[in-house]
């Protein structure tokens, strides 16, 4: 009985045992590699989603301190706080800000109606710096067409507004990029040891069972032996 138990269960080690083997070789190859293929495909999809976050807040950045050149430049030059009614911050957006002829119209009209006639000026400050700068010389005779020189004068203004803009966003959008791509692969990285951890989870235990009926087998066989060698003794 007990050789038949012995015997059956070698049978049964063996089958199992090349069965389970074999799971565990498929699990620890097609796993892994089905692993990898996701992994691969979720670091260029975090990198594009990297890339796509950037460029957005570059983008923004970039309009933000465009507008912010433009204004610097206005205040400085011309004591300019408000056009067409609003405060400067209200007056620019990413539309606007570069629109060479809307912001000539809007300067020359609040010229028009802040500093004619020059008795009643209602913007001192904004008048004497136009005056100065533009209009007249000196001795205080007009020397310059004001429309024509003020859209010179804002070409210039909105040239260098983006270039400071095109390099905001650059630098930017270079930043936000590489952190997210950082952010974002280590995701993935953490995601995938996760995935990796549980194949060899899942192998070891399958390994351990075959050892458990491993052992079993040779307890059997050697009782079988050793009660053999009693017999012939």
């Amino acid at each position: 009985c007990e050789k038949s138990l012995a015997d059956k269960v070698k049978k049964g080690c063996l089958k199992c045992g090349y069965g389970l083997g074999t799971v565990a070789l498929t699990v620890g190859l097609i796993g892994s590699v089905a692993i990898n293929m996701w992994k691969t495909t979720e670091i260029a999809a975090a990198i594009a989603a990297a890339e796509k976050a950037g460029a957005a807040q570059g983008a923004v950045a970039g309009i933000e301190e465009g507008i912010k050149a433009v204004m610097n430049v206005l205040g400085s030059d011309l004591s300019l706080s408000t056009l067409s009614g609003k405060a400067l911050g209200s007056f620019f957006d990413a539309k606007n800000y570069t629109n060479v002829s809307n912001i000539t119209t809007a300067i020359f009209t609040k010229y028009k109606g802040s500093c004619f006639p020059r008795v009643a000026v209602t913007d001192k400050a904004f008048c004497e710096s136009v005056w100065n700068k533009f209009v007249y010389t000196r001795g205080g005779s007009r020397v310059v067409s004001l429309p024509d020189v003020l859209k010179k004068y804002v070409e210039s203004i909105v040239i260098q507004a983006k270039i400071t803009a095109g390099a905001t966003e650059e630098m930017v959008t270079q930043e936000v990029t590489s952190a997210a791509i950082k952010t974002n692969t280590a995701a993935v990285d953490a995601t995938y040891a996760g995935y990796h951890t549980s194949i060899i989870v899942s192998i070891a235990a399958i390994v351990v069972i075959v050892l458990v009926m491993v052992i079993i087998y040779l307890i059997l066989r050697y009782r079988r032996k050793k009660k053999m060698k009693k017999k012939l003794q």
